[in-house]
């Protein structure tokens, strides 16, 4: 392997390690006030979901952390910086959420057991065949769908299957 190549593995593992950390203090800003939010997507440009119910209007752009008043706003509510000891109370945040529209998140939910979908295992047993998935079915961080159409769709494919699902 080329030092070239090594130089921009180690480069990319940085800026993954740099986003993931500052994401955690993201994060903390909301647990240490007693708030249930866990983040969703790509480390670069993480969504925010709270109680699993709702995405916020809130989204982190280099160092910082945005409020807006709704999704599609160009308005800043707040900004909170997230170098040093970003400082927020939990009067703040619930003014800043009651203050703002959030978009609603749907679930997949087994109607008989009460889990939620919380991914897929694929299995490809022969190199012909097509690949298979076996939804899992768990009670913590089920996949978060954005879109209802989307979560209806995953309902119908499992509803084929033979699953007892609705969308939740």
């Amino acid at each position: 392997m080329s030092n070239k190549k090594i130089m921009n593995q180690t480069h990319e593992v940085e800026i993954k390690n740099t986003a993931r950390s500052r994401n955690q203090r993201a994060l903390e800003i909301f647990t240490r006030n007693g708030f249930t939010v866990r983040l969703f997507g790509i480390d670069n440009s993480p969504m925010f979901i709270m109680d699993d119910r709702c995405l916020l209007s809130c989204f982190i752009n280099g160092n910082n952390l945005y409020f807006r008043p709704s999704p599609d706003s160009g308005e800043i509510s707040r900004m909170i910086s997230l170098t040093g000891n970003a400082f927020i109370t939990k009067n703040e945040i619930s003014d800043l959420l009651e203050n703002s529209e959030h978009l609603p998140v749907y679930r997949v939910l087994h109607n008989v057991s009460r889990l939620f979908l919380v991914g897929f295992n694929r299995l490809t047993l022969d190199e012909d065949e097509k690949e298979e998935r076996f939804p899992v079915f768990g009670l913590h961080h089920p996949t978060i769908y954005v879109n209802k159409i989307k979560a209806d769709q995953i309902v119908r494919e499992l509803d084929i299957l033979g699953y007892n699902v609705c969308v939740f």
